[in-house]
């Protein structure tokens, strides 16, 4: 009996630590779309330049061809947004909106990497213990 509690306990923790850090990690996807739409919306011809990038849940490409395969495939947000967690492009200085878009997007996917890592320490902890208190 005390197993099934113990158990039932540790994979209810585990599932609250998962959904409390999604949501840093929403909020990261929901600053970066915001910095795209931000460039988009005022310096288009530097999101020309950029490659034209879609945010995370910004969608706004008038210039994308309308055939099927294009519905389908787009380009990846997750890989124009690694750059920006380490360095900031230099249109960025002149634009304060912006720069609180990029340190709200590196904020929260500093706390979401953060959450991860706790998340591993505690299925470690969890796996651990378990383990002990089946001898």
């Amino acid at each position: 009996m005390v197993e099934i509690i113990l158990s039932t306990l540790s994979c209810v923790s585990l599932i609250a630590c998962l959904v409390f850090i999604t949501r840093f990690w929403f909020r990261s996807m929901k600053a970066y779309s915001q910095l795209v739409k931000y460039e988009y919306e005022n310096l288009p011809e530097q999101w020309v330049k950029d490659g034209e990038p879609d945010g995370m849940f910004y969608w706004k490409a008038p210039k994308r061809s309308k055939n099927l395969l294009n519905l389908f495939v787009r380009s990846n947000p997750a890989m124009s947004l690694l750059p920006l967690l380490f360095s900031a492009p230099k249109w960025i200085e002149d634009h304060p909106e912006a720069q609180e878009h990029i340190k709200d997007m590196r904020k929260n996917a500093l706390w979401w990497n953060i959450g991860v890592m706790g998340f591993a320490v505690l299925f470690v902890l969890i796996l651990f213990i378990s383990s002990l208190w089946v001898r």
